[in-house]
């Protein structure tokens, strides 16, 4: 009897640990698509029609300009601490960098204060009930705690501990993230203190892209991998239809800004955004939500030549990168950059607009070249 009780409570132990897999998609070549068009193909009986959602860009905005840092400014952004910013309090930040240019929304409950005028690099703040519980940062800023902005892996592996399997205790339980091998090149976790550091890699280069410093609470809300464990997760927030448009919105100016970003490091010249081809992007982010499918080709718009001409929107060169079940704009664009087809688009010489549409899960970024 008491043989058949342990067994039974083994049994339950193991029925009560929870497993959570996480798929992002793409990463792989055939989920990018570039077309040059020669001739007109006109797609009949398709009508394009635009539903109503949260307007993205204001219209009187300038948005490839990039604000001047000058030399003194730069010095001091070089000096701060992202580690001891984290868990700081939204007065610290003020007196350190300013007001933001804007204060997006997300999806986890922090509100995002964007500061994309830094000369080489770009940062977002979480900030929720007056803490810093999130940070997204590149450029200069990052090597105040990587030490070399653009350090290899090699080079973070000999100050941070990566591991495959990642270990997260909270006040309410055990969390284990399982890190694929893929997972462990592009993006490795690791403790530092009481909070986490993503570091996006681009493994084209081996060098740091960005980083993202997080919370374990904002950790477990985003589930970047996937994940075994035995309590309750953190709920992210229920968002009305409205918010939830707000934070499409705001990952899609992220997206566009930070494709930019990328761009200048790579001695490219930004695009500039482009809202019609915003609307095309947009509508195959919705198709594909509401056909549930994830592809290029639409079963009802057709490709990426039809949707551009049922747009009426001619083009020499067009090029399209879409993903899935990324936790936000940001790590969508890290995808693309290291993935063959995505990065051809994105650091391609000849586009020179961009339009990004995001629906739910699904991210669309368009790529235009007029004719």
């Amino acid at each position: 009897m008491i043989k058949r009780l342990v067994l039974l409570g083994v049994l339950s132990a193991i029925l009560a640990v929870l497993v959570y897999e996480y798929t992002q998609y793409p990463i792989n070549e055939t989920s990018a698509s570039f077309v040059k068009k020669k001739q007109s193909s006109l797609v009949e009986g398709k009508e394009l029609t635009y539903p109503a959602r949260f307007e993205r860009l204001n219209e009187d905005e300038e948005t490839d300009e990039v604000e001047e840092v000058n030399e003194t400014e730069q010095a001091a952004e070089a000096t701060v601490n992202l580690g001891a910013l984290l868990e700081s309090s939204s007065e610290d930040v003020l007196s350190s960098f300013g007001e933001p240019e804007r204060r997006d929304p997300s999806a986890f409950g922090y509100t995002s204060w964007v500061y994309p005028q830094f000369e080489n690099g770009y940062m977002i703040i979480g900030v929720e009930q007056d803490r810093v519980v999130s940070i997204v940062a590149s450029g200069t800023l990052v090597s105040g705690l990587l030490g070399n902005e653009r350090a290899g892996f090699s080079e973070l592996a000999s100050s941070f501990t990566f591991e495959r399997n990642v270990p997260v205790e909270t006040e309410s339980g055990l969390f284990t993230f399982r890190l694929t091998d893929l997972d462990f090149e592009m993006r490795p976790l690791a403790q530092v203190e009481d909070n986490w550091l993503q570091v996006y890699m681009d493994i084209h280069t081996d060098e740091v892209s960005s980083i993202r410093l997080m919370t374990s609470d904002v950790l477990l809300k985003q589930k970047p991998y996937s994940l075994s464990y035995t309590a309750d997760l953190p709920e992210k927030p229920t968002l009305t239809e409205e918010e939830q448009k707000e934070v499409e919105a705001a990952n899609e100016r992220q997206i566009f800004e930070h494709t930019n970003h990328i761009r200048t490091y790579h001695n490219l010249h930004t695009l500039e955004w482009s809202e019609e081809v915003s609307d095309i992007a947009y509508l195959h982010s919705l198709d594909m939500h509401d056909e549930q499918y994830f592809d290029h080709k639409s079963p009802l718009r057709g490709t990426l030549t039809d949707r551009f001409e049922t747009g009426g929107v001619p083009f020499e060169r067009a090029g399209e990168n879409i993903a899935l079940k990324y936790v936000d704009g940001i790590a969508a664009v890290e995808g693309w950059l290291n993935s063959e087809g995505h990065r051809v688009n994105l650091l391609h010489h000849d586009f020179t607009y961009l339009g990004v549409g995001v629906y739910g899960e699904y991210y669309t970024q368009n790529f235009w070249k007029p004719q």
